[in-house]
């Protein structure tokens, strides 16, 4: 039980770093800034960036 709560919340924060990287790629920002910012790898980006 405990477990599946963990993996939720991990999924819930990935869902949240996505959907703001998403909003940093709109606005213009580098691929450098929103990796600093969310936590996210640049090839995570690159592929937000490819959709």
């Amino acid at each position: 039980m405990e477990l599946e709560k963990e993996e939720t919340v991990k999924k819930e924060k990935q869902e949240t770093a996505n959907s703001i990287a998403i909003n940093m790629i709109k606005q213009g920002f580098s691929t450098e800034a929103i990796a600093s910012i969310t936590s996210l790898t640049i090839e995570e980006i690159k592929k937000l960036q490819n959709r």
